[in-house]
């Protein structure tokens, strides 16, 4: 298995990342065997998550499922989609955590095939777009 948008957790013993092309999220001990059997999948089952990043404080993970962001615990509890956003997800493009933790900057496509920059706040969900025309957001 492959594995793209790798994050050190904070015991710095266990790596977070999405499976590419699997759709899951995963952790991986760094000094599990090479032969991958110690992969655990912490998302849960029948989401089809892709394109993760950790937040700074090491406990929550966003990624996108589908057209949809979520947020979910490192331990994969307390999965929540996150609602008003304007469109999909720029592909390839994973979202980007405040410093704090307690925001994302993501980019999306519009209706009429552009691209635009939020900025969510994961508490409240509220949705602010900050810049049209955006690719590729960070912080």
């Amino acid at each position: 298995q492959q594995f793209i948008n790798i994050n050190w957790l904070p015991d710095a013993t266990t790596l977070i990342a999405d499976g590419f092309g699997v759709g899951t999220i995963d952790t991986i001990p760094v000094s599990g065997p090479a032969d991958g059997s110690a992969v655990h999948a912490i998302s849960p089952s029948g989401v089809n998550a892709q394109t993760c990043d950790l937040s700074p404080d090491g406990t929550t993970v966003a990624f996108y499922e589908g057209s949809h962001l979520a947020v979910m615990g490192v331990d994969g509890a307390n999965l929540t989609m996150v609602s008003g956003l304007g469109g999909d997800p720029v592909a390839g493009m994973p979202p980007s955590w405040s410093a704090d933790s307690s925001s994302l900057l993501i980019a999306e496509q519009t209706p009429d095939g552009g691209t635009q920059a939020a900025y969510v706040r994961v508490s409240t969900q509220a949705v602010t777009i900050v810049r049209a025309d955006a690719q590729v957001v960070a912080w």
